[in-house]
């Protein structure tokens, strides 16, 4: 009986070493649509993490083309530039890509647009100038989001 007890408690920590190990190695896709050229490549800069690949458009035009190309995870999206039409992106995101997690990136003199994403679906949303350490556990947090609600997808899927 101990020995079986000893077995479980080794396979326990055996699994737990291996979703630690996953973990680290768990790709997050990280889309930034910000229109200010300064900004954006300040926010990648600041971002960089071997854990994520970071893609980034300035415009709707390719945010769309992008989304609708490749797998994103989270995307963050600057309303201060494309003010009402990030608004409308942000709408055309959830339609294509429903588990998308987005994160908006304000400003104070615009916190209407703020307000108004959060009713549409963001995630969350950072009024500029922000923490880079709280914008970066928010992404992760929107990630797992993201990846709980693709598993309960599937499983209501499968449930059918």
């Amino acid at each position: 009986m101990l020995c079986l007890i000893i077995k479980i408690e080794f396979a326990h920590h055996k699994i737990k070493h291996w979703i630690r190990v996953a973990n680290k190695f768990m790709v997050l896709n990280l889309l930034i649509i910000e229109a200010d050229d300064f900004f954006r490549k300040n926010l990648v800069q600041r971002l960089n993490d071997e854990r994520w690949r970071i893609l980034f458009v300035e415009n709707q035009i390719e945010a769309i083309k992008m989304i609708k190309r490749k797998k994103i995870d989270v995307v963050l999206l600057g309303l201060k530039g494309l003010k009402k039409e990030g608004l409308m992106l942000l709408k055309d995101i959830k339609n294509t890509r429903s588990l998308i997690e987005v994160i908006t990136i304000n400003t104070s003199d615009q916190i209407i647009l703020s307000i108004e994403s959060m009713k549409m679906g963001a995630f969350d949303d950072f009024i500029v100038p922000f923490d880079i350490e709280s914008l970066t556990r928010r992404i992760w947090e929107a990630h797992q989001k993201k990846k709980d609600n693709e598993k309960n997808l599937v499983k209501r899927k499968q449930g059918k």
